[in-house]
């Protein structure tokens, strides 16, 4: 028998189930000061006759004798790994917000407004700004069309681009009469196409007609196959229609809302992106269904506009109002919304400034 080597290898096996341990995150139950720590005090419970201590920290003890710990990352390397990240994608300046303002990565967003304000025109605007700076990013609508989607997202694109203001009806006009063979709307028409072909390479539109969250957030996934590249910004428009996973279907709507919400949280907290989700607001200012998904947001936007009490138009000036916001605090903005295109702009009336074609 070579003893060298059987000491040789019964290192070897020592150091490997070392390695195996700190993997699992195991502690060497001979070493845990705190296991030490709770079996000695057993003994003095006992003696005191204070036995829900004693039970208390028997439990304990089997605890750390059974469950396997978590291994926590160092200080640095936390601190290391945070400054590699960026802070998330920079709030549009079209709505004056404060300097250095940005929808978090790794943060669940909630935007939030009663129906009819224009919860889905915002969603459409944070599209088009990530168009504008080249952000991937993936807008789920199980609301309207990928059409009436495309349409409302190129009519801000055109007045935030041009200063024209066309309403979502011309553009659907537009399609309709060169379908039917009138050539009079073909060139705008194509503009249109030619517009939607320009944006895949940063946009891609899931219609998610009565899809559950597991498949949405399956589909948000895959769509970095259509980038070739990681997807930066994921837009839910809106997560009332979002419908429960089979599993939650005999539960009450409560549960299932806290369920969503607990799953595009988790999502959001293992990938580098800004998630957003588009929710109603109820009468008393509250998300719809279930408080859960201001509860676990880390920015929370409202969108408020006046209504005529005689007309009852709504006003074109917008307030955003933050309402929760870790890491960035809280406040509002003001800007004003184009009727036609639905563009949110710095002010009533605002049009892009136009080059100076003399300058030096």
């Amino acid at each position: 028998m070579n003893s060298q080597k059987i000491k040789d290898l019964s290192l070897q096996i020592d150091k490997l189930k070392r390695l195996r341990d700190e993997e699992l995150g195991s502690i060497d139950l001979e070493s845990d000061l705190s296991l030490e720590t709770n079996v000695k005090s057993m003994d003095t419970y006992y003696n005191a006759r204070q036995f829900k201590e004693l039970a208390n920290t028997a439990a304990m003890v089997f605890q750390l004798c059974k469950a396997k710990s978590v291994l926590q990352k160092t200080f640095e390397s936390a601190l290391n790994e945070h400054a590699s990240m960026p802070p998330g994608i920079k709030i549009p300046h079209f709505w004056n917000p404060p300097e250095n303002s940005y929808f978090r990565y790794r943060v669940p967003i909630v935007i939030s407004a009663m129906s009819g304000v224009g919860k889905s025109t915002l969603a459409r605007n944070i599209v088009v700004n990530n168009i504008m700076r080249k952000i991937p990013t993936v807008y789920v609508t199980n609301e309207d069309t990928m059409a009436e989607a495309l349409i409302g997202i190129y009519t801000i694109h055109v007045k935030l681009n041009t200063g024209s203001s066309l309403s979502f009806q011309e553009v659907e006009m537009w399609l309709h009469e060169t379908k039917k063979g009138n050539p009079k709307y073909k060139e705008l028409s194509q503009n249109v196409h030619r517009f939607s072909s320009m944006i895949k390479k940063y946009l891609a539109i899931i219609e998610a007609p009565e899809w559950s969250m597991s498949s949405i957030l399956l589909g948000i996934e895959r769509c970095e196959n259509e980038f070739g590249e990681p997807v930066q910004c994921a837009i839910l428009d809106y997560v009332q229609l979002v419908e429960p996973e089979s599993r939650d279907n005999a539960k009450e709507i409560r549960h299932q809302m806290i369920a969503k919400s607990r799953m595009w949280k988790n999502y959001a907290k293992t990938k580098n992106i800004v998630p957003i989700i588009i929710s109603q607001l109820n009468d008393d200012g509250r998300t719809a269904e279930s408080t859960q998904f201001e509860k676990d947001a880390g920015q929370w936007f409202t969108i408020e506009r006046e209504r005529d009490k005689d007309t009852e138009q709504l006003s074109e000036m917008v307030t955003i109002k933050v309402k929760k916001g870790r890491r960035t605090g809280t406040g509002k903005m003001e800007c004003a919304m184009d009727g036609k295109s639905g563009a949110f702009i710095h002010r009533p009336g605002w049009c892009p400034p136009k080059e100076n074609l003399y300058a030096d």
